[in-house]
């Protein structure tokens, strides 16, 4: 790297630092080589604190760890952040038992999020039912309905397999609920008894049934069982704990930049696990790396030009909730990260660092991987990688990397029992924390920006070059990298019929992301922003795919839903004639913007109550936050409303879930605070698939990826965890 000449002078100034140039980032990696840190805060992570689910008391043990860790490497702050999480949730006593004199003992595991079994258990006939393909429950019905289903998903024999082996059991649970099943019980795709834990959906919430999985050979031996005595029947005991919302934790740490300290670069990577191994692998090693790199590169009095940023981040594992909260957190600050880097695919050894399909960033990527070439050849990959903590910053427009590491060692103990201390090869950790240090502070202290944050335009461009079809609605054609314009007039039932019409089948996400401002006249305000989006909306329902995301953009203007409740249920099936005599009404004018901010307020609460609707096709309606302020729901705990009125209640000891369920929920519930509990449908769109957007979004949560580093995704109001 060349020195300028400012930088060298602050550098006599800061007294132990010194610019982050070659021989510098040489000094950091050889503190890390000889570190003794390393090894022990694995150790400590592993060994001592052991499992960090959110939500226990291991992951508050983490969090302590890490802040404490950053604090004894001498970084320049370091805090803890809270995270919410919508619901607490955790397996009890699992068990699967053969009824009928056929008793033999099954080892069984609650699928993570499932929900419990009502007092007593599920007795059922079984019925096998295939290996999740599409479509395969879905054809049998009848014959299926209210039988515990065998599903018997494929052997995984690599990292890839986990991604065939995860959407098998994503069509199941859909496939299964939808025609009235009992319940699913999942062999496990690992042998030998092996047990893991995975979740069966990509929104973070309680599945629709209760699931287990079993050992291969246990779930193997009760097939055969099944085969030779027809209508067999079992016992589902699923006792599992669940509870309303938390905080768990980020922790975050800076080393301020030298010449540019409001320009920042994140390292970082997830510190929470599963529970049912120690999360070495997954992801504790990573975690342990990001405190290493921050600690080399205090030690070696390396002071780059950009602040570089250390995120820990909590809620991973349930659905990428520890970078959802850093972004809603710093939404105004986001033009100024330069770039994010995550590690988070085992303890292998890094290959290379994917740029998220940008080309773009590929040159400036080369000049940084370059000094580590006589180490370790690390290489630029384009493909974009979804799934990990890197993904909101992607979906952001931020340029987002994430390394990609050998995982032939890493599959067979994903998630499970065997993710344990001894898998870890020190040597590879050493380089892993390596390449982590060497890449942060070499793009922090590149003499020029690393790469610009991409606007809503070119990030609907890169969507589209990753394999997802963008198709724009508008009043005018102004919109730019879509594959198909579509002109619609949101104020008029014949022109919003007339583009349901024209929209083909097979869509997998909307997002209803822009209306009129307050500025425009009241009654055509309220027409487009409400009355005209619901009706696009219910009506698209029937040609958005099974599993498909609908994005409610609201923004921070229906803050104040709560004191309008009243207004907002008249307004529930307001249709456009109507219109002008509810403004009268309720006096939803002009005046102070009020008409703007009611057509979110009502926006929200329809949402919300719609959360269940079309459930039964894994349909998923929600919105985000905008404007870099909480949304209406973080302050709304005195005013939830029912889904419905029959379904009204549950009081303060409510349990959040679908009425009517047997999910070990009351019959009644109370809706979750919008922002907590509205969770965001996570989807991956492979190449083909269609996703409509009013206006092509960089806060499109409806394309948030189900993989895991792009071959696979381990795809949820508040107290303190």
């Amino acid at each position: 790297m060349l020195f300028r000449l400012s930088a060298f002078a602050l550098a006599l100034l800061t007294p132990g630092f010194a610019a982050a140039d070659a021989a510098q980032i040489e000094k950091a990696l050889q503190q890390i080589e000889n570190s003794r840190s390393l090894p022990e805060n694995l150790r400590r992570l592993c060994e001592e604190i052991g499992p960090r689910m959110a939500g226990t008391a291991g992951m508050r043990r983490a969090a302590a760890w890490a802040l404490r860790a950053f604090e004894k490497a001498g970084v320049d702050s370091a805090a803890v952040e809270p995270v919410p999480m919508p619901l607490r949730w955790k397996e009890g006593k699992t068990s699967v038992i053969v009824l009928g004199g056929q008793n033999f003992p099954i080892r069984a595991a609650s699928s993570a999020l499932s929900p419990a079994a009502p007092r007593g258990g599920i007795e059922a006939e079984a019925a096998y039912a295939g290996t999740g393909s599409p479509g395969r429950i879905l054809r049998r019905g009848e014959e299926l309905r209210g039988k515990l289903l065998l599903i018997r998903l494929r052997e995984v024999h690599s990292f890839e397999g986990l991604a065939v082996e995860q959407r098998g059991a994503m069509v199941a649970m859909r496939e299964a609920a939808e025609i009235g099943a009992a319940g699913v019980i999942f062999t496990a795709t690992r042998p030998n008894g092996l047990m893991y834990r995975h979740i069966n959906g990509i929104r973070g919430e309680l599945d629709p049934l209760p699931s287990v999985v079993t050992a291969r050979e246990d779930g193997l031996r009760l097939l055969r069982a099944m085969e030779e005595k027809p209508g067999l029947r079992l016992r589902l005991d699923l006792p599992n704990k669940i509870g309303g919302g938390y905080d768990t934790r980020n922790v975050i740490a800076e080393i301020r930049g030298s010449e540019r300290p409001g320009e920042i670069v994140v390292l970082g990577a997830h510190l929470d696990s599963w529970d049912m191994g120690s999360g070495c692998l997954d992801n504790a090693a990573n975690a342990a790396a990001v405190v290493e790199a921050a600690r080399a590169a205090v030690v070696a009095g390396v002071r780059p030009r950009r602040t570089l940023r250390f995120a820990l981040f909590g809620g991973e594992e349930l659905g990428l909730f520890g970078s959802r909260a850093y972004i809603r957190r710093r939404r105004g600050e986001l033009d100024n990260h330069v770039a994010v880097i995550v590690h988070d695919m085992g303890a292998g050894a890094v290959k290379g660092y994917s740029v998220g399909g940008r080309r773009d960033l590929l040159q400036n990527l080369q000049a940084v991987l370059e000094p580590l070439a006589e180490r370790r050849p690390l290489e630029p990959v384009t493909e974009a990688f979804f799934g990990s903590d890197h993904f909101d910053f992607l979906l952001q427009g931020v340029p987002s990397l994430i390394a990609i590491q050998d995982t032939s060692e890493y599959y067979a103990s994903y998630h499970s029992e065997a993710d344990t201390f001894d898998k870890i090869d020190m040597g590879q950790a050493r380089a892993a924390a390596g390449a982590a240090a060497a890449v942060a502070l070499g793009i922090a202290d590149l003499p020029e920006r690393f790469g610009e944050r991409l606007s809503r335009a070119e990030t609907a461009k890169l969507l589209s070059e990753q394999g997802a079809v963008v198709l724009g609605i508008d009043l005018n054609e102004s919109l730019e990298n879509v594959a198909r314009f579509y002109r619609a007039d949101l104020s008029d039932k014949r022109s919003i019929d007339a583009l349901v019409e024209a929209l083909p089948l097979g869509i997998d996400g909307l997002v209803n992301n822009a209306g009129l401002p307050p500025t425009r006249p009241a009654n055509k305000l309220l027409a487009v922003n409400l009355v005209g989006l619901k009706r696009l909306t219910a009506a698209l329902i029937p040609k958005l795919n099974d599993g498909a995301s609908i994005v409610n953009v609201a923004s921070l203007a229906g803050f104040g839903w709560p004191q309008a409740v009243e207004a907002i249920r008249t307004a529930d099936g307001l249709g456009f004639h109507e219109i002008d005599d509810f403004i009268a009404r309720w006096n939803v004018s002009n005046e102070g913007g009020r008409s703007y901010f009611f057509s979110k307020e009502a926006l929200i609460v329809w949402t919300m109550r719609n959360r269940w609707t079309w459930r039964g096709r894994g349909i998923r309606i929600n919105h985000p936050h905008q404007c870099g302020q909480p949304g209406a729901g973080e302050h709304a705990d005195s005013e939830r409303l029912p889904r419905n009125p029959r379904h009204a209640g549950g009081g303060r000891r409510a349990r959040y879930g679908p009425p009517g369920r047997s999910n070990g929920h009351r019959p009644g519930y109370r809706l979750p605070p919008v922002g907590h509990g509205s969770l965001d449908s996570r989807r991956q769109y492979p190449r083909g698939r269609r996703h409509v957007s009013q206006r092509p979004v960089r806060h499109a949560r409806a394309l948030r990826g189900n993989r895991r580093g792009g071959r696979y995704r381990k795809w949820n109001a508040k107290q303190t965890e």
